[in-house]
């Protein structure tokens, strides 16, 4: 399952975060230059959408072979491609 180790969380902006992160269970929160990353609005109701009437998110819903793409972290953070493929596993490969 997609997200099965994640927890979403609203904040406002000037709430402390540290909590979260000794919270049982959490391992570590998505972060980019020692802040954690928030996620565009309209994100996480288009991952609710995408799901099935099980709550079971489908990566071909979201993602299709042809639509660009940025990459968000890692050593190829901000850089813009095109989705190739999305394999079984949910890995992608991006041109």
């Amino acid at each position: 399952a997609y997200f099965d180790c994640y927890l979403f969380v609203s904040l406002a902006a000037q709430q402390s975060w540290y909590p979260i992160n000794s919270t049982v269970g959490v391992r570590k929160l998505v972060m980019s230059k020692g802040m954690p990353v928030p996620a565009p609005y309209g994100v996480i109701e288009s991952l609710i959408a995408a799901t099935d009437e099980d709550g079971i998110l489908h990566p071909d819903i979201l993602l299709r072979p042809g639509q660009r793409v940025r990459v968000i972290d890692g050593p190829f953070s901000e850089q813009l491609g095109v989705l190739d493929h999305v394999g079984s596993a949910g890995a992608v490969k991006i041109l």
